[in-house]
C-alpha cells in the first residue's frame, strides 16, 4: 500500500508555511506504506539518481505520472533529458 498527494494534502499545505517542507517518501515510509505516488523532483538525472536510490533504501514502489508532450516541438526536447 502506497500514499497520494491527495491523501496528505492538509500536511503538504500546514507545512509551506514552515522551514521544514513536507517530504512525502519520509512521511510514507515513517507510518509503514510501502509505496508513494509522486514524480520525480527534476528531470536532472543526478537527482532522479538520488530520488530513486532513496526509494530503493526504503524498499519502496513509485507510481509516478509524468507529463506527457502536448506539441511535437516538445517531443524532441524529452529525447534529450
Amino acid at each position: 500500500m502506497g500514499g497520494t498527494p491527495t491523501a496528505f494534502m492538509a500536511r503538504s499545505m500546514v507545512s509551506r508555511g514552515s522551514a521544514t517542507p513536507f517530504d512525502m517518501i519520509e512521511h510514507c515510509h515513517s507510518i509503514g506504506l510501502g509505496g508513494v505516488q509522486m514524480n520525480p523532483p527534476s528531470t536532472d538525472p543526478e537527482a532522479i539518481k538520488q530520488f530513486r536510490q532513496r526509494l530503493e533504501n526504503y524498499n519502496m514502489h513509485l507510481v509516478c505520472d509524468p507529463r506527457l508532450p502536448k506539441q511535437e516541438s516538445e517531443v524532441a526536447a524529452s529525447r534529450h533529458r
